[in-house]
């Protein structure tokens, strides 16, 4: 998603020269929306939406674009609707990976593909290593019969390039190449000065079942920007192409690290995209792969974390964040069928987001999945754990998931009101066989002075509540053990005055759930008061009273 602004300066020589790819006059070349509006839903665009939005505008259009929405950051924002899920990046359709050089002949041939269809235009999607473009092709059936190549960058966002052939030189397409669409900075700011590779992707090939037809391969296909290619937009069988071809075996040992590393111009890893887009399929390729690879454990705990280039957020904190829970049982069995370490299964399955500029401060990976309310997610990653070789100790370490400032997880459920986590984990917890002592610890999930009971019923979450006090009875927590988890829930002061149960209690029904919780387990409120302050204590029987009269 690189950002490159330019004056219109540059642009009057371009078009001067002798039938290169040329911009409009009657367009402001200057026009860069590219990360700078958000949709309806504060979702930031960036350059694959305005890219995907144009060739979809292109197609429906009949090979036209009307650039007043392009121009205008209102219109913009109200036009495109981001609705991937969280990071989501399927391509689906005709998938074509191009060299620098051949990006004319894969046009040429499309535009014959275009006459046996009797069709007059189509367009395609552009991804580079750091990018996304769009190409739009169309056949103008007048006197000379136009071929008319259309090329759009989202960093000009209001206009596009624009080069045409005639029958008698149509030929001459095939001398295009990439070099002649873009200038020398945005070659290397899009990551196509080293890697020399895009994808181009013909949506409008896309079927129902969503399958994806890959059309042309790259001369080299042992290099890791395909892999990374291929790990981000979910493209399973070009993982087994690569391990199944004849020269991987000969690869030296830092070429096959390189190839696993896979990342692209930017170092992002390919096992990271995997992960943040929820590409199981290819993971449990890129796992075949790694097997294959033959590289020691130490290289496979760098390659297997798959962090960002700054070192801060592993691969698996993307898919926790995001939910992808197949993902996250695919990677769960890559990682156990690699490492066999406690300590380095730890490090990898905890996947610890570092604060920037401070390393003693982390948040694992699970935290955020509590966050985000991911039930699934949690569930999956419950999963992995149960089936790995980690001591209850650790489990349970983990399972914690506390952030850098010793919040837990479980905390969030609570204060977000999110009963299927709650009920989920739960659950979890039950198939993990951890035992009572430390279900109902967990379950209490105390934070300094509170505790996610304290939050459910500060939050008015009733039916948190509710559910709160039929888990600790499936337990079969004892009247005497409950009376204290009751107490410290509501053990909270500041200034002469109860936090959570406070003077509006009356029209509290998270508060009449907790009195409710009391008597499902026979606990006198004078026992729960005893562990209470002298007002705390006074306030409390005030207002069982009331909801026992």
């Amino acid at each position: 998603m690189p950002i490159i602004n330019k004056s219109a300066s540059n642009y009057v020589e371009y078009i001067s020269k002798n039938n290169p790819p040329y911009l409009s006059k009657k367009r402001d070349a200057s026009i860069n929306l590219n990360g700078k509006v958000s949709d309806c839903n504060g979702e930031i665009i960036w350059c694959r939406h305005i890219a995907s939005y144009w060739s979809e505008f292109f197609c429906s259009n009949s090979g036209k674009i009307d650039y007043e929405t392009f121009s205008s950051p209102q219109l913009l924002s109200k036009a495109i609707v981001i609705q991937e899920n969280k990071g989501t990046n399927n391509i689906k359709g005709d998938v074509y990976f191009v060299e620098n050089e051949s990006w004319g002949s894969v046009i040429y041939n499309l535009f014959l593909q275009l006459e046996k269809e009797n069709k007059s235009h189509t367009s395609l999607e552009v991804h580079s290593p750091g990018h996304a473009m769009a190409l739009g092709i169309k056949i103008k059936n007048d006197k000379e019969n136009k071929f008319v190549i259309n090329f759009y960058d989202p960093n000009q966002t209001a206009t596009h390039k624009r080069v045409f052939f005639c029958t008698n030189n149509i030929c001459d397409i095939i001398n295009l190449t990439a070099y002649d669409f873009l200038s020398e900075q945005c070659l290397k700011c899009y990551g196509l000065k080293e890697d020399t590779l895009s994808l181009f992707v013909d949506k409008t090939k896309s079927n129902d079942n969503n399958n994806v037809f890959i059309k042309k391969l790259p001369d080299n296909i042992l290099q890791g920007v395909v892999i990374n290619f291929a790990m981000g937009a979910g493209l399973r069988e070009i993982i087994k192409k690569v391990y199944n071809d004849t020269r991987f075996t000969d690869l030296t040992k830092s070429q096959m690290k390189i190839l696993c590393e896979s990342k692209n111009v930017n170092n992002v890893p390919g096992l990271l995209l995997a992960l943040q887009n929820g590409h199981d399929n290819v993971i449990d390729e890129y796992g075949t792969l790694i097997k294959k690879s033959n590289l020691n454990k130490e290289e496979l705990i760098h390659i297997l974390s798959a962090r960002t280039l700054d070192g801060t957020i592993p691969g698996l904190y993307q898919a926790l964040q995001n939910g992808h829970a197949q993902a996250i049982k695919s990677y769960g069995n890559l990682v156990l069928d690699t490492i066999d370490k406690n300590i380095d299964l730890e490090y990898l399955l905890s996947a610890f987001k570092y604060e920037a500029h401070s390393s003693n401060k982390y948040t694992p990976g699970l935290f955020s999945a509590f966050k985000n309310g991911h039930a699934d997610a949690i569930k999956a990653y419950c999963d992995v754990l149960g089936n790995s070789n980690l001591t209850r100790g650790e489990i349970i370490r983990m399972l914690e998931a506390r952030n850098y400032d010793g919040a837990p997880g479980l905390l969030l459920a609570y204060q977000n009101g999110d009963i299927n986590t709650i009920q989920s984990f739960f659950d979890s917890l039950i198939m993990l066989d951890i035992s009572k002592d430390f279900i109902e610890e967990l379950l209490t999930a105390k934070h300094y002075d509170f505790t996610g009971l304290s939050l459910a019923i500060s939050h008015r979450h009733d039916h948190v509540v509710k559910l709160y006090g039929k888990l600790f009875k499936k337990l079969d927590t004892s009247p005497y053990k409950m009376s204290i988890i009751l107490a410290l829930a509501i053990d909270c002061e500041r200034n002469n005055a109860n936090i959570i149960i406070d003077s509006e209690y009356k029209s509290n029904k998270a508060v009449k759930e907790y009195v409710e919780i009391l008597k499902e387990f026979n606990i006198c409120p004078e026992k729960v008061a005893e562990y209470l302050s002298e007002f705390s204590g006074k306030h409390f029987l005030d207002v069982y009273n009331y909801y026992s009269n």
